[in-house]
């Protein structure tokens, strides 16, 4: 998955988005439901293969971009290219998932403690 690693800073409001820590929206479910763009193929967000919506394998991940964390849609083209996703931020959904309100996200007890934690070291 391409990531802006050089990038430095970012300005997203965060309130409003899918599992944000302060208010832990829940991600639509992916699993009958692929989000569309326009057109009828895309393209892998790992390999950049292109593929067609029967294809992909649509999943979220939340990871730290500049100064924010954000849940991105990541298309996958198999199951090698979901396993190279890069780790999710800590305080988050840890795995690549499809969402739903069975998704379990960490609540904020457990948000803050893992980040006293990480602050610590």
């Amino acid at each position: 998955m391409k990531v802006c690693i050089a990038q430095k800073d970012s300005r997203v409001s965060t309130r409003a988005l899918f599992g944000n820590y302060k208010n832990r929206m829940g991600f639509p479910l992916l699993t009958h439901n692929p989000v569309r763009y326009f057109g009828e193929t895309l393209k892998c967000s790992v390999c950049n293969s292109e593929i067609t919506y029967e294809q992909t394998n649509q999943l979220w991940i939340t990871l730290r971009i500049a100064t924010d964390t954000l849940p991105l849609l990541a298309n996958l083209c198999s199951k090698e290219c979901e396993g190279r996703l890069p780790q999710p931020e800590i305080g988050y959904v840890q795995f690549p998932h499809k969402g739903g309100a069975d998704l379990k996200q960490p609540t904020n007890k457990e948000w803050d403690e893992l980040m006293r934690q990480q602050y610590k070291k």
